[in-house]
């Protein structure tokens, strides 16, 4: 028999390669119309910005770059303006929105909008910060290299006009007029971009005037879909703007963007829940917490009047990665159960989830006692239709509530009991079947 010697090196690196590949989060590749710009400001002083909002989810190391120089006619970038390559490894989800700001053609930073103490610092940026020309600019988003982009969205704020003497006009569809000579205000539609879905030009055709130094989208609705917010987005009648210095408003736009909801410092990318032999598995995920403190489970037998089931402590302090949750309902009742989140920051604010419903089926068990622990009331189910009266007594046997069983379902009140140990019974003509209860306060 032959034995098989491995080289412990060799092996090694083998096996760290293998798992170093196993465990890489694919990239996401983004493709036109894959983010829009919802901000632009060229005449801060000294400071240019810009901002953008994600209409799909990213993963993995996403590397983004911005530049004020022109696309041509002959489908290349004008050189000799500024670059700043936006880097970021990690997940966000579409309706995410981020601010770049900077000195003009200096370094930059880029802000996640959203959280409790406000925005946060995400990612890293590389190059120059883009030096928006008041006198009419643009920013457009690609991926990949100068020489061969992927471009990805863009914004123009540049008008030509005939009623001020040039050779035609700026329009929406294809920006700037080929018989202007390109200069850095100019530009024209990129490749692959078009107006309405991943390009938008700020101005208003044959005037000259209507050229603007500041702009940003007002948040005019509805944003909960991504076609939604698209429409809206690259709608310029949806965009307030301004040549004032320094300009009059802010950015990111702070819009709630595919119904976030970003006022909690939390956002929650799922929520379910599973049945499994004798309970019931709650999962849920967070793709972003800052200053999040715990999970409330509540729980409800008809969708409208709901009891805390149990907590589960947040992973704390901030994190923009995703984070997964979950607990087990070891009481679930016999049929439909009802759950919801209340998600509860450190400041003491709150917010509930959307409720989901789990049916819950176990033909092993008779009776079910929810919640349990209780507090105020307790939800009593059978599976059998043969029992006709329910009775809680104290573990002396003293009887101290009972009432009539309807349809193999009862809420009952136990709000007067004092705290402890009691023993639930439910009854028919020749059999019971109990269960232990708790009640506290």
């Amino acid at each position: 028999m032959k034995l098989l010697y491995l080289h412990p090196i060799k092996t090694a690196v083998a096996i760290f390669l293998f798992f170093s590949i196993s465990l890489t989060v694919r990239s996401t590749t983004l493709t036109a119309g894959d983010l829009l710009f919802t901000g632009y400001f060229s005449n801060g002083s000294t400071t240019d910005e810009f901002s953008f909002v994600l209409l799909v989810d990213i993963s993995g190391t996403t590397v983004i770059n911005f530049t004020d120089n022109a696309w041509l006619s002959t489908n290349v970038f004008r050189v000799g303006e500024q670059t700043v390559t936006w880097t970021y490894t990690g997940t966000l989800v579409a309706g995410r929105e981020i601010r770049i700001s900077g000195p003009s053609a200096g370094a930059a930073t880029a802000i996640l909008f959203g959280g409790s103490s406000g925005n946060t610092i995400i990612g890293a940026c590389s190059g120059a910060m883009p030096s928006f020309a008041t006198s009419g600019d643009q920013i457009i988003a690609y991926s990949g290299t100068v020489g061969s982009p992927t471009l990805i969205a863009g914004l123009h704020m540049n008008v030509y006009s005939t009623d001020i003497g040039q050779c035609n006009n700026t329009t929406a569809a294809s920006w700037d007029p080929t018989c202007i000579t390109e200069n850095a205000n100019y530009s024209r539609m990129p490749l692959g971009l078009s107006a309405g879905t991943s390009a938008l030009w700020i101005g208003t055709e044959g005037v000259g005037a209507s050229e603007q130094d500041n702009g940003r989208f007002n948040c005019t609705g509805p944003l909960l879909t991504v076609a939604q917010l698209r429409t809206a987005v690259t709608n310029s009648a949806n965009w307030t703007v301004s040549n004032v210095a320094p300009p009059n408003m802010t950015l990111p736009t702070g819009c709630d963007y595919m119904n976030l909801n970003l006022t909690l410092p939390l956002q929650l990318l799922s929520f379910e829940g599973t049945e499994q032999e004798r309970q019931v598995t709650l999962k849920w995920q967070t793709a972003y917490e800052e200053n999040h403190n715990h999970f409330e489970i509540e729980k409800s037998a008809d969708a409208i009047h709901f009891t805390k089931g149990g907590r589960v402590e947040a992973q704390g302090g901030f994190s923009y990665l995703v984070t997964n949750y979950q607990y087990q309902d070891h009481l679930p009742l016999q049929g439909a159960n009802y759950y919801r989140l209340k998600m509860v920051a450190t400041d003491g604010r709150f917010e509930y989830s959307s409720v989901i419903k789990v049916t819950y089926n176990n033909a092993g068990r008779t009776l079910f006692v929810s919640p349990n622990p209780a507090v105020t009331h307790v939800y009593v189910s059978t599976r059998e239709g043969r029992f006709s009266e329910v009775i809680i007594s104290s573990y002396t046997g003293q009887i101290v509530a009972k009432q009539k069983l309807i349809s193999g379902y009862q809420k009952i009140d136990v709000s007067l009991l004092a705290p402890g140990q009691y023993i639930i019974t439910v009854a028919g003509d020749a059999e019971k079947v109990t269960e232990k209860l708790m009640i506290f306060r």
